[in-house]
């Protein structure tokens, strides 16, 4: 009896320690996953605020290329130069976008 006793008594202890150790790991993955989170939200509200000062630094550039066209030229084939100039930046931001997405 003493025999089946302690074979129950190590076979619970197994059970528990492996209950343990699941959640142990669970936790460990989920401070893991927490930081990671964390890290990732931080990075992209940087990448917003570059896409932002980026954009606005583009729109004064197009802006000023617009003013000296338009002053050179006139007001017509300023805006088409201009708009055919933003066109291209977005289907390279388009493309750039793909790609990135193709990598992840």
């Amino acid at each position: 009896m003493s025999l089946l006793r302690d074979v129950l008594i190590t076979a619970g202890d197994a059970l528990r320690f492996s209950s343990d150790l699941m959640r142990y790991k669970f936790d460990a993955q989920t401070k893991a996953l927490k930081r990671s989170m964390g890290r990732l939200a931080f990075c992209l509200a940087l990448y917003a605020a570059a896409v932002l000062l980026l954009g606005t630094g583009v729109g004064f550039i197009l802006y000023g290329l617009f003013m000296h066209i338009a002053f050179t030229w006139g007001s017509v084939p300023a805006g088409l130069i201009i708009g055919v100039a933003v066109s291209l930046i977005a289907v390279l931001l388009l493309l750039i976008g793909r790609i990135l997405m193709r990598r992840a």
